[in-house]
């Protein structure tokens, strides 16, 4: 059972048969990544799905991929029912959760990868999240979020040109 937040070009259509451990975005043709997938997710694995997966339950930064480029171990079963606050960042891509009933991000992270958007994904994308299960059931609230970014775009200059 996975969650996951993702980034994707603006007109990604989900493939069909993307339920399970397909995060509901990829699927058995598309799950090892190419350079035409172009998605980028962070992975919450409460399950792991055998040979696509690390051999337990994990926190995951996937590439255009299913598999996890790096991930390290995580705890759901012991966490099932608590409030999870987590930060994705991209200075670098870095991943912070915390239990903590007072959380305090200071910068740290638990998990990172060196990915470089522009190499991946079109200049154009959606950000989202979405989830897999496959016989089982896992349920996963979002009680709130929050983009922010500080990407600057060039205005196009005023014109001086007039037509009639």
């Amino acid at each position: 059972m996975d969650f996951a937040f993702f980034l994707a070009p603006v007109h990604y259509q989900i493939p069909p048969n993307s339920a399970g451990g397909y995060l509901g975005l990829l699927n058995s043709s598309t799950w090892a990544g190419t350079s035409r997938t172009q998605i980028m997710t962070v992975e919450f694995e409460s399950y792991s799905n055998g040979d696509k997966d690390p051999p337990m339950e994990h926190v995951g930064i996937n590439d255009n991929s299913i598999a996890s480029a790096v991930y390290v171990p995580w705890d759901a079963g012991s966490n099932s029912g608590k409030l999870a606050n987590a930060w994705i960042t991209y200075n670098n891509l870095s991943v912070f959760w915390t239990y903590d009933e007072n959380p305090v991000f200071m910068g740290n992270s638990s998990l990172s990868y060196v990915f470089d958007l522009m190499k991946t994904l079109p200049q154009w994308v959606k950000i989202g999240f979405s989830a897999g299960t496959g016989q089982f059931t896992e349920c996963n609230t979002i009680k709130s979020w929050k983009f922010t970014s500080n990407f600057k775009t060039k205005q196009p200059k005023p014109s001086n040109k007039f037509s009639f």
